[in-house]
């Protein structure tokens, strides 16, 4: 859906009332209230959806969703993150190492993690 809104050249404000939307709704789009809707139907129950939480024209988020190439990347994504062990947002790397910190981490915290990595990559530096 992400990738749709991007491709759809929409704001950062239209982006995060998209999700907002989505997360508020997610209960549309379970198993079974789309267990007897088409790929179609489901498409365009979210693309209503899209346009409802975020004012993207509901035409090209459909068309955005029905992409391969977006839909080819969106699936490389998601298997690049479940290989490093993503399981959901937010999740945080550094280096390329997992991090298990909280979105609400105050920079104080944030450079109790990453000053040590400084700090031994680079002993002279004054932190």
């Amino acid at each position: 859906g992400v990738r749709a809104l991007v491709a759809a050249n929409v704001s950062m404000h239209q982006l995060f009332n998209y999700m907002d939307g989505v997360f508020k709704n997610q209960s549309q789009f379970y198993n079974k209230p789309t267990l007897k809707m088409s790929a179609l139907q489901v498409i365009q129950a979210y693309a209503k959806l899209a346009h409802k939480a975020s004012g993207v024209s509901a035409i090209k988020f459909a068309k955005a969703l029905q992409n391969s190439f977006l839909d080819h990347n969106t699936r490389l994504s998601s298997k690049l993150a479940w290989e490093r062990g993503v399981t959901g947002t937010p999740d945080f790397f550094i280096n390329g190492i997992k991090v298990i910190g909280q979105s609400n981490w105050t920079v104080k915290q944030w450079k109790k993690v990453i000053d040590p990595l400084i700090k031994a990559k680079f002993p002279h530096m004054e932190l």
